[in-house]
């Protein structure tokens, strides 16, 4: 069945193996890693994650770190003589998501036969395959990190919940946490809720935890501290980088690890007792915390402080992944049993199956239980973490229902289908939308048509008309500048990143501002081209903000003298103009 469903699956989400064209199906954030995948080809410092062609001459300094670039350029590097680079290109970009979608599959079936057995296993399949919202992650054209980071966190659960079994186990799950620590900072929380819940066994059971657990807080440490040379220049080990793998991330994996591990090996001691395992696990927790906000106070404020309150308020608040739960519940609340509520069903169903099961599996059901709940919080807060909290949802709700239905196993088989099929997220998106339009017709509310119109100029085959330009910097909203960099030799001033502080303030300030002050930034900063689209979201925004800005009145036909408008040919409703120096 896991074939089977793997390829369906994998046919579902690969348009470009359906006559239709990869590149349509990058998000941003996908671009970017393409560029930055070439630019690493054709000469680019391994340590330099600096993307150039961004707000020139200082360049764009990127969040993430080279370990996603080594699959897909090996990929490009070992097809490119049969395909060519384009081809080579679209191979990587179909052949290293869905591996991570068949390993994501695999490991839910795992989870699942640990937790409750191989009757678990069919409904876990089923309902990991019917995650609507999860499996975006695993799309042709998703290389961003997002799916291999959710891969690992299910690694990081199966091995954790097995740490009392044998030593590859804790090893594994602590290499996973390393791995997932120097690719990205998001996966934080749930390696926290793991350690904590790793660190409370070994408290409750003592010597006959404590092996496992220091593997594992070893090999976390050890791991990070391989991992560290390997992907960040030694020479930036003080300074306060708080979104990547840094020193401050090193102090966390490096003192948690090592924390883990001498708890661990006080609870092996004979004499020790729960009373001293938790004082010293208080300790070391509290002197960890300690020397991470003494080393790096810059970390403790809040994560997007430093972006312009303008950035905040016209495009990072409408950004989808960074909707927290009360907006979600404003602006889409069709869709919210199915984030929400999914993983909360599942959830309270595991808790009341964790109680029926056996002692030899406890470790597995709480090391589970806590990394969904993590995840569940983290989407509470952005509904970027609700993606990972439904597949690890997955096998908790099918092994729940191993453990809480009859045992007829011919009925079982088909009843357990059923009821994952209709608590899917899949199903309760189905219901949510039903009952919203239920709702807006006795409201006589007429019905929206959420992206109606097609021509919202982000991807990249819609820039492909700027190529033909000589090159030169474009201004244009923040969401274009991946794909310009993508299909274009441009260089861009705004993009979506949160380092980005420089450049998108200036977009804004032309976008938003007089014709004094839009000519005086063009001019300082140098700017060749300014490229609008005014059905797109974010264009809209600042024609609103502004209702007298250079953006509004590019976008009402009006043409200031210090621009010439330049004919463009396709582009998906893409607009120019050449800036008049």
């Amino acid at each position: 069945m896991l074939p089977l469903l793997w390829v369906s699956v994998a046919l579902v989400l690969s348009p470009s193996l359906l006559g239709g064209n990869i590149l349509d199906a990058l998000s941003t954030d996908d671009a970017m890693h393409l560029v930055e995948v070439r630019d690493l080809l054709n000469g680019q410092g391994w340590y330099d994650l600096v993307q150039h062609r961004g707000m020139p001459p200082d360049g764009i300094s990127i969040h993430w770190s080279r370990i996603i670039d080594i699959p897909l350029a090996l990929i490009i590097l070992a097809t490119r003589p049969f395909v060519g680079q384009a081809g080579a290109e679209a191979l990587a970009m179909i052949a290293w998501p869905l591996t991570l979608l068949g390993a994501a599959m695999t490991l839910v079936c795992r989870i699942a036969d640990k937790l409750a057995g191989p009757r678990a296993v069919v409904p876990a399949l089923a309902l990991s395959a019917l995650g609507v919202a999860t499996l975006g992650h695993f799309r042709a054209g998703c290389i961003d990190h997002h799916g291999a980071q959710t891969v690992l966190m299910l690694g990081l659960a199966l091995c954790a919940g097995q740490l009392d079994r044998h030593w590859r186990y804790p090893a594994l799950a602590g290499a996973m946490a390393a791995f997932s620590m120097a690719i990205g900072v998001e996966m934080i929380p749930i390696i926290v809720a793991v350690g904590l819940a790793v660190t409370l066994f070994a408290i409750w059971r003592g010597a006959a935890a404590a092996r496992g657990a220091r593997i594992l807080g070893l090999s976390l440490a050890g791991t990070a501290f391989v991992l560290f040379p390997l992907f960040v220049d030694v020479a930036t080990l003080l300074r306060p980088v708080c979104d990547s793998f840094g020193g401050p991330v090193l102090l966390l994996a490096g003192g948690g690890g090592l924390g883990l591990a001498m708890i661990a090996t006080v609870a092996a001691r004979p004499a020790s007792t729960r009373a001293l395992r938790l004082t010293v696990a208080a300790g070391i927790g509290a002197l960890v915390a300690g020397a991470f906000a003494l080393a790096f106070p810059e970390c403790l404020r809040a994560p997007y402080g430093a972006v312009d309150p303008r950035i905040q308020t016209l495009w990072l608040d409408t950004v989808v992944e960074t909707l927290s739960f009360p907006r979600m519940v404003r602006n889409f609340p069709e869709e919210c049993l199915a984030v929400f509520g999914y993983p909360l069903i599942a959830m309270v169903a595991a808790a009341i199956a964790w109680a029926r099961s056996g002692k030899e599996r406890s470790l597995a059901w709480g090391i589970m239980l806590a990394a969904t709940a993590a995840h569940f919080c983290v989407s509470l807060w952005e509904i970027r973490g609700a993606t990972a909290a439904a597949l690890s949802s997955a096998p908790l709700l099918g092994a729940a229902l191993a453990v809480l239905m009859p045992t007829v196993e011919a009925a079982y088989a088909r009843r357990a289908l059923v009821v994952a099929v209709l608590l899917s997220p899949l199903s309760l998106l189905s219901l949510g939308e039903a009952a919203k339009a239920a709702v807006d017709r006795i409201r006589a509310k007429p019905a929206t048509q959420a992206a109606a119109d097609a021509r919202r100029c982000t991807g990249v085959r819609d820039v492909q008309p700027l190529a033909a330009l000589p090159t030169g910097r474009v201004l244009s909203f923040i969401d274009l500048g991946p794909a310009i960099l993508a299909e274009t030799p441009h260089s861009i001033i705004a993009a979506p990143y949160h380092r980005n502080v420089a450049g998108n303030g200036a977009m804004l300030d032309v976008m938003l501002g007089s014709d004094a002050v839009a000519r005086r930034v063009l001019t300082e900063r140098a700017i060749d081209y300014v490229v609008i689209c005014p059905s797109a979201a974010e264009q809209a925004n600042y024609a609103r903000e502004a209702p007298q800005g250079l953006a509004a009145r590019l976008v009402k036909g009006e043409t200031p003298d210090f621009l010439v408008r330049l004919p463009l040919e396709g582009g998906n409703g893409l607009m120019a103009w050449r800036v008049v120096r």
